[in-house]
């Protein structure tokens, strides 16, 4: 069930209300009580999945870590292939 974000709860997540390349994040709750996050794919398949957080404003703070760190990041080919 997705339930609405407030604007401010969008804002600090750096969310718009458009989705870009299809992907989005999912904010959870565990039974633990923990929240964490998935990234999802436009096919529905998680593609990362994050630590999990004592505090939800601590894990939108990663979604909006992840959002602003990745996009230009390089990647560190460690195969040796």
């Amino acid at each position: 069930m997705c339930i609405p974000a407030t604007a401010g709860v969008r804002q600090r997540a750096g969310f718009d209300r458009t989705r870009k390349h299809g992907r989005q994040f999912v904010l959870k709750k565990g039974s633990s009580g923990k929240y964490h996050f998935n990234l999802v794919a436009a096919n529905g398949q998680v593609i990362a999945t994050s630590e999990a957080y004592e505090r939800k404003a601590s894990a939108l703070n990663g979604i909006g870590s992840v959002k602003e760190n990745a996009p230009g990041d390089a990647v560190d080919d460690q195969t040796g292939e």
